[in-house]
């Protein structure tokens, strides 16, 4: 069986129940409520809203706070990120609280005298973070669609971040990398603040030591008492200036803070083997990255699938994916056909067209991908909830890089973003994760840039049956599609779909990158297509909550530590 989990594939054409088999340690299975995060409190978090006789907005609002502690370098109240409900009643709504551009954040500040992107300004520093939106998401939400309080939902994170908390291996490897990314810093004595808070004696904290957050912890305690609303425009906006406003040299000033509010859009929607498949819009591009691969290999038979030939297949959707991905989409509030070229990357007749490039049997160059002004050529989290009452969660939050732009929110623990990095700065250089984008993309006061995240849920018959997503950048899109393609077509609990070998291919750079468990075999046929090979470097993550009769299952990805909880 080893070759075809690896290969992701297994089909009948409305794809068989999944097995009935006992969960791995990342994995759960109960019948009233789960939550999968990627990290074991923050699952934990979520469940006791749930056990308190909360429902699944209030159990999203705790596990959301709670990895603002235990995830800091992925996610927090510095960042903003993207949330699909569907809740029993209610139509679908996409909710986006993602980071904004200051007013002063021109293409023209981030170039140097040669014209060229000055190298780390949107990485690190002042100039790196955009308006935060967490704040203004989360606990609006809360209030709106909750039933407990914001100071309720803060107790499990105010705990978390006060009687400190193991670190594990993935905070610790995120810790090595922020120390590498100060010491090669321009001025790392900007980043003082996150390294007495994150470094111990100036090295990362050893996997097992605990982390104590008393400036988070009483930021957290301040929040509750004061509400989101005061705190954000008082406390919090004054530390942010501090560090990335005018006092620090940077672009964020106190009318960009004040001028933040959220977004409801209406989900992307397509279809797999029967299913109604619902996802991220524009200015996310997961979504209608998802929905075009899934819908074209729905195209090709089972049979075919289940060979390595399958793989190929799939590499070559990814690429036409990311390569439409960088021509047609950006901030739609900004360039409102954004949203057209979004549902033709979904057309049937695009649909169709795709299936029949990428069956024939070798790779082309880039170039050929429907890209033709463009030149060749992190730390994410997400959580799934599925309760008895028929809700469901699937949202993704980031502050981008590893501990974001390496800045904290004096005084009061909170890591800030360096979201500015996910804008394209020029259409002829790639951003941290490689991507090359178009003109849609470019920075701009007030825009939202273009982003990887990929919440999505699945329904039968109008009835949530599996919400999932993941971290680790443009790896969120291909891991969210393998993950689908392995609970749908393989019949697999979400604990194996998560945790199977997986490819990516993102258009650019031209290489494929697979995990070590994916058989020779179809790497032999890849590299024979034309493909270059490498390993996956770096996170990959994907948390997955699935229901099936009456039993509700989890699975959080190993490959980043979390561990699903429920009843």
């Amino acid at each position: 069986m080893r070759w075809l989990i690896a290969v992701a594939f297994l089909s009948a054409c409305a794809g068989p129940a999944p097995r009935a088999s006992t969960p791995k340690p990342w994995g759960f299975a109960g019948q009233d409520f789960v939550v999968a995060a990627d990290h074991p409190a923050a699952s934990e978090a979520g469940v006791r809203m749930l056990a308190a006789g909360g429902n699944a907005v209030d159990a999203a609002a705790a596990t959301s706070l709670a990895l603002s502690v235990v995830r800091p370098q992925s996610a927090g109240l510095g960042g903003g990120g993207f949330m699909l409900l569907t809740l029993a009643g209610k139509k679908p709504v996409f909710v986006d609280y993602r980071e904004t551009a200051p007013g002063a954040a021109e293409p023209a500040a981030y170039l140097g005298a040669d014209g060229r992107p000055v190298p780390g300004k949107t990485e690190a520093g002042p100039w790196a973070v955009g308006v935060p939106g967490q704040l203004r998401g989360i606990p609006v939400l809360l209030a709106k669609l909750g039933t407990k309080t914001l100071a309720e939902a803060l107790v499990p994170a105010i705990e978390l971040a006060e009687k400190g908390f193991p670190v594990d291996k993935v905070l610790h490897a995120a810790m090595l990398d922020m120390a590498g990314r100060i010491a090669a810093a321009a001025e790392p004595r900007r980043y003082d603040e996150i390294s007495r808070i994150f470094l111990k004696d100036g090295r990362p904290y050893a996997a097992g030591e605990v982390l104590f957050q008393p400036d988070l912890a009483a930021a957290l305690r301040r929040l509750a008492s004061e509400g989101a609303e005061k705190f954000y425009l008082g406390a919090f906006s004054d530390a942010v200036l501090k560090v990335a406003g005018a006092e620090a040299g940077g672009p964020m000033t106190r009318e960009d803070l004040d001028g933040y509010a959220l977004s409801e859009r209406r989900p992307l929607s397509g279809t797999y083997r029967g299913r109604t498949v619902l996802s991220a819009p524009p200015p996310s591009s997961g979504g209608a990255c998802v929905l075009q691969i899934l819908g074209t290999m729905e195209g090709f038979s089972p049979k075919r699938l289940r060979r390595p030939e399958g793989t190929a297949l799939l590499v070559e959707s990814m690429k036409h994916a990311f390569a439409d991905r960088a021509r047609l989409l950006g901030d739609p509030d900004v360039h409102p056909e954004v949203e057209e070229n979004a549902a033709a990357m979904l057309a049937p007749r695009h649909i169709r067209e795709l299936r029949r490039k990428v069956g024939v049997g070798r790779t082309a160059a880039p170039e050929t991908y429907g890209v033709q002004s463009l030149p060749d050529d992190g730390g994410t989290t997400h959580y799934s909830i599925l309760d008895a009452q028929g809700n469901a969660i699937a949202a993704t939050e980031t502050i981008n890089l590893y501990f974001g732009s390496l800045l904290v929110a004096p005084g009061l623990g909170i890591v800030l973003n360096n979201q500015m990095d996910d804008f394209a700065i020029s259409t002829t250089a790639a951003n941290a994760f490689g991507l090359r984008q178009s003109e849609l993309n470019l920075v701009g006061p007030g825009r939202k840039p273009l982003s990887s995240m990929s919440p999505t849920i699945i329904l039968e018959r109008g009835s949530p049956t599996a919400a999932l997503g993941g971290s680790g950048g443009p790896l969120i899109i291909t891991g969210t599609v393998q993950s689908i393609l392995n609970a749908v077509d393989g019949g697999m609990a979400p604990d194996e779909a998560v945790a199977a070998p997986r490819v990516h291919h993102q258009w650019s750079p031209d290489v494929v990158r697979f995990d070590a468990e994916v058989p020779a075999e179809t790497r032999a046929l890849l590299l024979k297509r034309g493909h270059r090979l490498e390993p996956f470097a770096g996170e990959s993550a994907v948390q997955m909550v699935t229901r099936q009769g009456g039993e509700l299952r989890g699975g959080s990805d190993p490959r980043k530590g979390g561990r699903p909880d429920g009843r």
